[in-house]
């Protein structure tokens, strides 16, 4: 049995989706791997409350990587970056350990995040034992009124912080990556700002394409995600090495989640997200590693990034 409730500004109200059933929209999760995926259609507030009540959470059985073995690793991934010149970005994640909530105070959450990030999609989903509830400011790719938009966001600084050329360097990565793509489609317009999340900021570089031909939606988007800001670059030499030597499965985390209805399509990457479980919850965030990268500051980055959205848990 699987669930969703999703909430974004352009569809203007909660949709909630079931694995069974018709409709005109319909929401595709993807895991990181491209192991699982579930396909949902919308349904009902009720039928969605009578699946999420039934529901039965699992217990965490595995040990999470400590503090200490994060940095280790991200030092690992830091000695990596300078031995290997072909490689210009990786990206790490962390996961951070907290109590378990119930059920109602779940839906809380979801709510609290919707009025805390309102440019963001928001989500909670369910699916073997596990509920995902996240706020999403990863765009991969939003198509309304004929035109395709999508955005690179990487650099990442607290709010009263100035960017410097290290988040410069690792935005202009992902930028460029995602200029080649759309540019087989049509030369995209690009718009350059920094974007406020919680008590950080990010530099966002937003490109938009016309798209007359609806179906290149899902095509686009799979050719974007992962994008660089998730795994690294080159993509397919950071994906190899990340394979080889993660210790934690990211499972859903850096996966994909697309929503389809009669008037919009959009696609957003899994990040900024807890994972609760009978017994407790984890929440997940990443961060660019470069060559020149500083661990204790990167460290700092993901602990920061997981604060933002850890701080609208209910009490």
């Amino acid at each position: 049995m699987s669930f969703a409730v999703v909430y974004h500004k352009s569809i203007k109200k909660i949709h909630y989706f079931v694995s069974k059933g018709e409709s005109t929209s319909s929401l595709f999760i993807d895991d990181f791997n491209k192991s699982k995926a579930l396909s949902l259609t919308q349904t009902n507030q009720d039928e969605f409350f009578a699946k999420f009540k039934d529901f039965e959470l699992l217990d965490f059985d595995k040990i999470i990587i400590d503090e200490a073995h994060s940095k280790l690793e991200i030092k690992h991934y830091i000695e990596h970056l300078k031995a290997h010149k072909d490689l210009l970005k990786l990206v790490g994640f962390i996961q951070k350990e907290f109590p378990t909530i119930e059920k109602e105070s779940m839906i809380t959450y979801f709510q609290n995040l919707i009025q805390a990030f309102p440019d963001c999609l928001i989500y909670l989903f369910g699916f073997e034992g596990k509920i995902w509830i996240g706020a999403s400011p990863e765009l991969i790719g939003l198509s309304e009124d004929k035109q395709f938009k999508t955005i690179a966001i990487a650099g990442t600084k607290d709010l009263n912080e100035a960017f410097e050329p290290k988040e410069t360097l690792e935005q202009n990565i992902v930028e460029q990556e995602i200029y080649q793509i759309l540019k087989t489609y049509h030369h995209p317009s690009l718009d350059f700002r920094e974007e406020k999340y919680s008590n950080i900021k990010h530099l966002v570089s937003e490109f938009q394409i016309p798209l007359d031909d609806q179906n290149l939606f899902s095509e686009i988007i799979h050719k974007i995600h992962p994008s660089s800001a998730l795994v690294g670059a080159p993509k397919l030499s950071a994906l190899e090495f990340l394979k080889q030597v993660e210790k934690s499965n990211r499972e859903f985390y850096c996966g994909l989640i697309h929503l389809k209805t009669k008037e919009i399509e959009l696609a957003y990457g899994i990040i900024r997200v807890m994972v609760f479980y009978q017994n407790k919850s984890i929440a997940y965030a990443g961060a660019g590693l470069l060559d020149k990268s500083d661990a204790d500051s990167e460290l700092l980055e993901m602990q920061t990034k997981i604060n933002t959205f850890t701080q609208f848990l209910p009490l």
